[in-house]
């Protein structure tokens, strides 16, 4: 198995949780273009949109194939917008110092101050969602505190990969991003969609350990962190 290399159309079907309507509204909303058009995953460059389009396009395949029928109500395509939406840089260290920076500033966890953001860019088309569409972006968002996933629970997988995918992102050298993220991160990705499935329940330990461990943060990846969070507080304002 091997992971998409074909860009499929953006055309979605949506039943359940989360109806065509709601899809069409997040693809036209103001704040959530900004955010993927304009700010920069990290210092080595690129905006969320590159990321964000593999990464659906992942969530996608591997949902189609994996997750059971009766299940299956095409919820996760909105798991890969929420994801970046609320982008916190450098994989697992950046997210661990954001959470310990935002819970002093603000006295609230990081998953919580992700999910407030994503409220904000929804703006009025946030009526569009009800009680258990937000729970249920709520308990994805909280799904960084995960230490096991199981193959079928779409929402915990996307949680585990994504966390996977931002370490990759963070660990190629200024100028090497995108061929080097773009090299390997496929083969990763192939290899957790087969793994899992046969395994059924990996821990998020050895998902992680499937992908490179970015450099330690300095001083200059901790400011951008924080002016990361300002610009997209700025941007969903």
């Amino acid at each position: 198995m091997g992971a998409p290399r074909l860009r499929r159309a953006r055309v979605f079907i949506m039943e359940g949780l989360f109806p065509q309507s709601l899809t069409d509204k997040i693809f036209y909303n103001r704040a959530f273009r900004s955010v993927l058009s304009t700010l920069a995953v990290s210092v080595r460059g690129g905006t969320l949109n590159d990321y964000w389009n593999g990464a659906d396009d992942e969530l996608f395949y591997y949902a189609k194939l994996n997750i059971p029928a009766e299940t299956d109500d095409d919820g996760y395509v909105l798991l890969a917008h929420a994801e970046y939406l609320t982008f916190i840089p450098y994989g697992e260290e950046g997210y661990r110092f954001f959470d310990g920076y935002i819970r002093e500033k603000e006295g609230v966890s990081a998953a919580e101050w992700r999910y407030n953001v994503f409220l904000k860019a929804l703006g009025k088309d946030r009526e569009a969602y009800g009680e258990a569409q937000l729970a249920r972006l709520r308990r994805f968002l909280a799904g960084h505190e995960l230490t096991e996933v199981r193959w079928d629970d779409i929402d915990g997988v996307a949680a585990a990969f994504f966390r996977a995918r931002h370490n990759a992102e963070a660990s190629f050298p200024p100028g090497f991003v995108f061929n080097g993220f773009f090299d390997v991160w496929p083969d990763i990705f192939s290899e957790l969609s087969d793994l899992l499935p046969e395994r059924q329940t990996m821990t998020v330990a050895e998902v992680l350990a499937a992908a490179p461990v970015p450099p330690p943060l300095g001083e200059k990846e901790k400011a951008f962190i924080i002016a990361s969070a300002q610009k997209l507080e700025e941007l969903t304002a």
